[in-house]
């Protein structure tokens, strides 16, 4: 495998920032329908462009469509504070990536989820069944609420309990101790292409283990600020490194077969008795017989769910299966869809493909007109843009 130079790694990283948060808004209007005939149903007319369906069918929130999910909402809270790390990195040149300023990050997470926001609990928001109101009530009361889907963006279990550590006066970490969900490997490709030119300099170098760690220690503290479980934290991990390999020139396929040889390591430092699990619930999905299997199938086998394994290892599937030999938009576009339309938590999975997919295709592979529609693409662009150049740097600086 060739080494990346800093003008494809550069790419490949906007590939990767825009891919995974465009793959996410198109996804949003259909996020969380469950059911064969109710996502049929919303479909209707559009099957071949399930994309941005122009009104929400999402059976739990409402929100306009080119809006993030909860997933991409946290995912970009983590890219703008790896801009701003970057950002302040190039005016202090050192021969590292930064760490995460994991107080900074914490409060950043703070500023986008907790009082006085759009996810504010205390909010009031009407309700809604078939589309008639149904009233005014406090938001997430979920155990005496049964009317859905709420006008507004829906708190995920990692942010109360963020918010609830918070409001208590906890240091961090402030994460949830028991929720095994899909959320920090959804989020991570930002920490990933931080750390992506100092690695690839390292191993350039040949001396990359001190970088590896480094990126390590990131993900798991931009993981634990939310979500303080060790499940969690390895699949973090894990997808982190698929990303990192796709970066650094790995198709998909290869990139999660040496992720899993990485997370089996004896010699990596900080292993966790959970990195094997992980390890082998991705070498399941992408063995050879789910390989042969359609997507479709693989995610009625393995589950549809926001929880762990499921929602890590098929989207690593559906980017291990993507056709190699179409033109990158074209493979882009054929395994977000397939993801997309598997029902259930899609957006969650839309993450992590469109991350793995964009950081192996670059940044041609991401449809503009996808990218349009997304109401954050300018920001998105803005910090897919200061990392990759940050990046870019660091691998240029070997010479």
């Amino acid at each position: 495998m060739a080494a990346a130079s800093s003008t494809v790694l550069a790419d490949r990283i906007r590939g990767c920032l825009v891919g995974s948060l465009v793959a996410d808004a198109a996804g949003m209007p259909i996020h969380w329908i469950y059911g064969e005939a109710a996502l049929r149903s919303a479909l209707e007319g559009i099957e071949a462009t399930p994309e941005f369906r122009p009104v929400s069918a999402n059976p739990f929130y409402r929100l306009p469509t080119g809006r993030q999910s909860g997933y991409g909402d946290q995912a970009i809270v983590l890219l703008r504070h790896c801009r701003e790390l970057a950002l302040a990195s190039r005016q202090r040149p050192g021969d590292s990536a930064p760490p995460l300023a994991r107080l900074a990050y914490a409060a950043a997470v703070s500023a986008h989820f907790g009082p006085g926001t759009e996810y504010d609990p205390t909010a009031t928001t009407e309700y809604h069944v078939d589309g008639s109101p149904s009233g005014r009530t406090r938001r997430y009361e979920a155990d005496k609420v049964s009317k859905w889907p709420i006008d507004g963006p829906w708190m995920h279990h990692c942010i109360k309990d963020f918010n609830a550590a918070v409001a208590r006066g906890e240091e961090w970490p402030q994460g949830s101790k028991d929720d095994k969900q899909a959320d920090a490997a959804a989020k991570v490709a930002a920490v990933v292409c931080l750390h992506a030119g100092h690695i690839a300099r390292a191993r350039a170098a040949g001396s990359a283990r001190a970088a590896d760690e480094a990126l390590q220690v990131a993900v798991d503290e931009a993981t634990r600020t939310t979500q303080d479980d060790d499940l969690v934290v390895s699949s973090a991990r894990l997808v982190s490194r698929v990303i990192l390999e796709c970066l650094l020139g790995a198709p998909p396929a290869r990139a999660i077969e040496v992720a899993i040889a990485h997370m089996r390591d004896a010699a990596r430092a900080g292993r966790l008795a959970t990195d094997e699990a992980c390890a082998a619930a991705a070498a399941l999905a992408v063995s050879p017989t789910m390989l042969a299997r359609p997507h479709q199938e693989v995610v009625d086998e393995l589950g549809n769910t926001c929880k762990l394994m499921n929602s890590m290892q098929t989207p690593l599937h559906a980017a291990a299966a993507a056709s190699p030999d179409k033109a990158a938009m074209d493979c882009f576009v054929e395994a977000i869809r397939a993801t997309m339309v598997a029902r259930g938590c899609n957006c969650s999975r839309l993450c992590i493909a469109g991350a793995v997919l964009g950081a192996s295709l670059g940044t041609s592979a991401v449809p503009e007109d996808w990218t349009a529609r997304t109401r954050e693409a300018e920001d998105i662009r803005r910090s897919a843009d200061a990392i990759a150049e940050f990046a870019a740097t660091q691998l240029e600086e070997r010479a």
